[in-house]
């Protein structure tokens, strides 16, 4: 299992990744592309811009996540390097943020063939 502050700098390496598909079941999303997925657990919303788009337990979260589909993942930001529960994963038309509740339980986790290994977020 890898630091997932580290992500970002693996995750060059292998972007712009492909959405294929979307899975929604609160209060889990899950991002599946080819040889890679994102699971986020908990609060998460997604943005375009300033605007909240949907975010975690909208009743239109599990239609509006569905547009997902066939954009690309070009990077993940974090905005504390020393907390590795919150971040931001952008796509090629605004981003997926993910915040965690400081419980100690998985907020995210990343994995893609290439890796070798899989990316937990706390």
């Amino acid at each position: 299992m890898g630091d997932a502050t580290s992500l970002g700098r693996e995750l060059s390496t292998l972007v712009p990744l492909r959405i294929h598909e979307v899975q929604d079941s609160d209060p889990m999303l899950t991002i599946v592309g080819d040889d890679w997925s994102a699971t986020l657990v908990g609060e998460w919303a997604r943005r375009r811009g300033d605007q909240v788009v949907t975010s975690w337990g909208g009743a239109d979260a599990e239609d509006v996540v569905g547009d997902l589909c066939g954009l690309d993942l070009v990077d993940v930001l974090f905005p504390d390097p020393n907390f590795d529960g919150d971040c931001s994963f952008i796509l090629s038309d605004g981003h997926l943020d993910v915040r965690s509740d400081r419980s100690g339980f998985e907020t995210l986790t990343f994995g893609h063939a290439k890796l070798g290994t899989d990316f937990v977020g706390l």
